[in-house]
This record gives C-alpha cells, structure tokens and sequence, in this order.
C-alpha cells in the first residue's frame, strides 16, 4: 500500500478526524489538516485516474472506500454512497469479489 500516495494521504485525513472525534470539545473546529490530506488524496487519485491506461487498482478502491468513510464521518452521507456506489462498479469491472484474487487487499476489506 506504500506506492499509493492517495490512499495514504486519505489515511492521514481519516486519523485526524478520529483524534478530533476523541479528544475535541464540542463547538472546536473540524482540524484543518484531514481537510488538507483529503485535498491531497482526491488530487492524487484524480491524477491516477486520468491518464489513458487507469484502471481500478487495489489502491484506488481502497482509497475510495476511505473516502466514503471519511464523509460518513462528516454526517455527509449523500457523498459517502456516492463513493459506495463508484467502489461497487469499479469491483463488478474487475469481475466481483470472487475475481479479486486470493491477496487482494480489497477482498480483504470487503468481506471483514
């Protein structure tokens, strides 16, 4: 999971929004850094998808799954079903769950 960039910088978004949720006090501002990690992840990944030979790599779903985790987070569930339903078409693309393969970090995740 190293080599995607996105999927770490989501990452650093999410454990900045659970450390809010632990130890702010209501009325303190959402941090400004989850919002900077998740410019960064939607930037990269917007890249990684752009080019002519993108496909649906372990590393997009999983940074797409987090992205929704992320928003769900925010109380914003109209884009965290959005990415939900982008995870599903992208797994049917590659054939369902059953055609992952055994190692597949996204199979992993999808059938905890």
């Amino acid at each position: 999971m190293a080599k995607y960039e996105d999927y770490f910088h989501v990452m650093l978004a999410l454990a900045s929004l659970a450390h809010y949720a632990v130890v702010a006090s209501p009325g303190t501002p959402l941090p400004g850094l989850a919002f900077l990690h998740i410019g960064r992840a939607m930037s990269k990944l917007r890249h990684r998808l752009a080019s002519p030979d993108a496909r649906p790599d372990d590393g997009v779903i999983l940074t797409i799954l987090q992205l929704a985790m992320f928003e769900r987070g925010l109380g914003n569930d109209v884009a965290s079903k959005a990415h939900k339903v982008q995870v599903n078409q992208m797994v049917a693309s590659r054939g369902g769950i059953d055609h992952l393969g055994l190692k597949s970090s996204v199979r992993a995740t999808l059938t905890m």
